[in-house]
């Protein structure tokens, strides 16, 4: 391009103006081309020194590089292009020029909140307000600009409440200047919204977002980049609800749009892939699951690089899912660099830090330190009982996940009154049909069926059933946990029939979820097994240990198959009095268990003498040989 050409590619535009011209609708695959077209015109301007004066094709073209730098989620740069926006602007200004300073402090604070510099964009927007309340300047818009960033900014900083003061005012102010909603109110609705889910003011939250997207496709149609943020607001919200086929569906509608309105690099695409991870790691499909996580963690490293709080969200994921695979080293690396990158950006007293105490809590808990996990929830509920008062979901899920530790440190009554605590917030918040209540509902049975109080611990699992159909259908698979447990209630007074319908009602989701091949199945089998073996139906019960055996092969852990084997050798042993087969698993069993340091003396012994039992019995032998 010549240099002739490339001076008439900037149209003479104010940066109020800049939201509404031809860069803020240029396709965003088209906006790097345009950057460059832009920085060769800046080399032109700056070989003739028109960079150290005020000129305002230079303020423009400026302005300019900077918006398509943060379109682009280039924060850094964008940050950089502002400031030399402000430099010159360094002369006594008048009433025009308080104007496009005002614009350019609420743009250049907004980016610095994406760099977590929180208190430097703080202070452009009390500069704003502070010129805005001295000066003649008569734009009610400025101020709700303002209030909008405000509000953001309250958001990041775990404030939800000053957040909602702030967007309200903004809000406000729009349906005055217009007298009702256009497309300058979308965005507000969006965020207020998300505020609302933050303060689990949840049909208020869902008005505000659909009312986002009506506005939207009266405007601009069916594909415009709001429709992203609405599509992945309604998505988290129905998975903090449970109800993740619908959160499903509404992040793969906001990946479908963002990758064709973005491509790969953006943080609303981001935001989708880790959403849709998530759902898919509960749906127990982890390796679609690990695809997401890592996509967005790319997209992020691509983004931001690697100290930047934007990344501490993928890593996390990453973590929680090396956690649950069991991989506990990779575990504990991505989540401590989460942490790590968030305490030194927010402090200790945040609720993204809180997000990272929890995944080392349940980090710890997998190692089976419980005392010091139990420490860390802890402080979790300190945290956010401090950002939010005493009435919020995540307290709810906080007490929830004490009572638990408690539990599993023989503090049953401890327990048991987090439990409860937990239980009558998510009422008070939801009501009684919640989905969340079931989850409160299966752990105060699971409590009192470890203090011996059956008859209470079925009814709360029949309690936590009946929510969980509704919530969820009758073929979920967080059904299963619940069909377990009443079996194993039910084996425990001796309610054989009812234990058998249970454990298969609960065999039947994981074989449509997992397949015949999943370790869950060869544990449910092994309930079946057991209650068969209770009824003296000793064929069925070895043919069902058999069915679980052939799953367990894949253990590694020698203890647990050498018990395996030596369960089959005394069903064959004991059943139909096959003592060659029985010997056969015995010895197997014996053999793993030998090599096994984990093993107790006791344990081998107790093999050793069931072959030693056979081998001396020679008339049993011989008889099974004839």
């Amino acid at each position: 391009m010549n240099e002739e050409n490339a001076l008439n590619i900037t149209p003479h535009l104010s940066p109020a103006s800049f939201l509404h011209n031809p860069y803020s609708s240029i396709p965003f695959s088209q906006l790097q081309q345009t950057l460059s077209q832009c920085k060769l015109l800046l080399e032109t301007y700056q070989k003739a020194n028109y960079l150290n004066k005020f000129n305002s094709d230079v303020y423009h073209l400026l302005t300019q590089i900077a918006q398509i730098h943060r379109k682009l989620c280039q924060f850094t740069q964008a940050s950089d292009y502002y400031q030399k926006v402000l430099m010159l602007l360094d002369n006594p200004l008048e009433s025009k020029e308080e104007q496009e300073l005002i614009w350019l402090l609420n743009h250049l604070g907004e980016v610095e909140i994406q760099l977590a510099k929180y208190q430097m964009a703080q202070e452009r927007f009390s500069l704003c307000l502070e010129i805005l309340q001295k000066s003649n300047i008569n734009d009610s818009l400025l101020y709700s600009d303002v209030y909008k960033h405000q509000a953001v900014l309250y958001i990041h900083q775990g404030k939800p409440k000053e957040a909602l003061d702030r967007i309200n005012k903004c809000i406000e102010i729009q349906m005055e200047a217009f007298s009702g909603n256009t497309m300058e109110s979308v965005e507000a609705y969006l965020l207020r919204g998300q505020i609302y889910f933050e303060l689990c003011r949840v049909n208020e939250g869902v008005m505000d977002i659909e009312r986002s997207i009506q506005i939207t496709r009266q405007y601009c149609g069916e594909k415009h980049s709001y429709y992203i943020k609405a599509y992945n607001s309604l998505a988290y919200l129905n998975r903090i609800l449970n109800n993740f086929s619908q959160s499903q569906a509404f992040y793969k509608q906001a990946l479908a749009l963002g990758l064709e309105l973005y491509g790969e690099n953006h943080v609303e695409v981001a935001e989708a892939y880790m959403g849709s991870g998530f759902v898919y790691q509960f749906d127990g499909k982890l390796d679609k699951a690990f695809e997401c996580f890592q996509r967005a963690h790319e997209i992020h490293l691509n983004l931001v690089g690697e100290s930047h709080p934007l990344i501490c969200s993928s890593l996390t994921f990453l973590g929680n899912f090396y956690r649950k695979k069991g991989d506990l080293g990779k575990a504990e690396s991505f989540i401590n660099k989460a942490l790590e990158i968030r305490i030194g950006f927010y402090g200790e007293v945040h609720p993204k830090v809180a997000i990272s105490y929890r995944r080392l809590a349940q980090l710890l808990e997998s190692q089976e330190k419980y005392e010091e996990a139990l420490g860390y929830y802890q402080k979790i509920l300190a945290i956010y009982k401090e950002v939010y008062g005493e009435d919020h979901k995540n307290i709810g899920d906080t007490y929830s996940d004490i009572g638990t530790m408690l539990q599993v440190l023989k503090r049953s009554e401890d327990a048991l009154e987090f439990h409860k605590k937990s239980m009558e917030l998510i009422i008070r918040l939801f009501g009684e049909e919640h989905s969340g209540i079931a989850i409160d509902y299966f752990n105060i049975g699971t409590v009192y069926g470890c203090q011996g109080n059956i008859s209470l611990e079925i009814a709360y699992y029949k309690k936590s059933m009946k929510i969980t159909k509704k919530s969820d259908g009758k073929e979920h698979v967080s059904l299963v946990e619940i069909y377990y447990n009443l079996g194993l209630a039910y084996k425990k007074v001796n309610e054989l029939e009812k234990a058998m319908k249970k454990f298969t009602k609960a065999l039947e989701i994981l074989n449509k979820k997992y397949g015949e091949q999943h370790m869950l199945v060869a544990d449910t089998l092994d309930n079946i097994g057991s209650i068969y073996f209770a009824q003296e139906d000793k064929y069925m019960a070895a043919k069902t240990y058999m069915k679980s055996l052939k799953i367990r092969m894949k253990e590694s852990d020698l203890e647990k198959l050498g018990g395996y084997y030596d369960t089959i050798g005394y069903l064959y042993d004991n059943t139909n009095k096959d003592y060659t087969n029985a010997k056969k698993w015995y010895l197997k069993a014996y053999q793993l268990r030998r090599r096994s340091n984990k093993v107790e003396q006791a344990a081998k012994e107790h093999t050793f003498n069931n072959v030693n039992s056979l081998e001396q019995d020679s008339a049993r032998c011989s008889k099974n040989l004839m």
